[in-house]
């Protein structure tokens, strides 16, 4: 048995743990800083942004460091982001509230037109923060970029629901891992699957423009 490989991994392993759970501990102490409604976005797009480097071997400061520098300069867009989300989220709310009222063939058409909604906004609110962090584009396109690569990429929308699921009974089971790990642990997951699917898509476009030249 290799013993020293173990132990490399064994260290790793506890290494990434401790980092988490310093990442939740800013994400909390942020999104509390920026009084909550104003804070919870941009603390998330600066966990995206350090895992993100880490994930791709890019560090070049401390992870506090880098956490606080994205917090700072991105806190107004990413505040935007959250906004939209928000107003989705709302927007959901009434919609399923007015459903109640309705019967026949009006709460058939109008049901389905909210679940069609439902299911796109999730699938761009799962990709729209690594998506903001990964690519250097304008707001709009964030929005177009990460709906069409949730569409593109089913399967890691499936996967990210059973990840999340996972996580929740984890949660559920052992509460005290929400306060060191609650944040982190989902938006860890949300980075690494992200970061596969800009690969795989980034690939692909390189394969055809390959063809394209040829």
């Amino acid at each position: 048995m290799n013993f020293s490989g173990f132990s490399s991994g064994f260290n790793t392993f506890f290494e990434w743990l401790m980092r988490l759970a310093l990442l939740n501990a800013l994400w909390i102490l942020f999104t509390i800083l920026g009084l909550g409604v104003f804070g919870w976005a941009p603390a998330t797009v600066a966990m995206f942004a350090v895992l993100r480097r880490r994930l791709l071997h890019e560090e070049d400061s401390s992870l506090m460091n880098r956490f606080i520098y994205h917090y700072k300069k991105d806190f107004w867009k990413a505040n935007m982001i959250g906004l939209l989300l928000l107003l989705g989220v709302m927007t959901l709310f009434v919609s399923t509230q007015m459903l109640a009222f309705m019967t026949g063939f009006e709460l058939t058409f109008f049901g389905v037109v909210v679940s069609i909604f439902a299911v796109l906004f999730f699938v761009m609110a799962l990709f729209i923060f690594p998506v903001y962090v990964h690519y250097d584009i304008p707001l709009k396109k964030c929005l177009h970029y990460s709906l069409m690569i949730g569409i593109a990429h089913v399967h890691y929308c499936l996967f990210l629901l059973f990840g999340m699921a996972i996580i929740t009974v984890l949660i559920y089971a052992f509460p005290g891992l929400l306060i060191f790990y609650g944040a982190s642990l989902v938006i860890s997951l949300v980075c690494v699957v992200s970061l596969n699917a800009f690969a795989k898509m980034e690939e692909r476009q390189g394969q055809q423009q390959e063809q394209v030249n040829y």
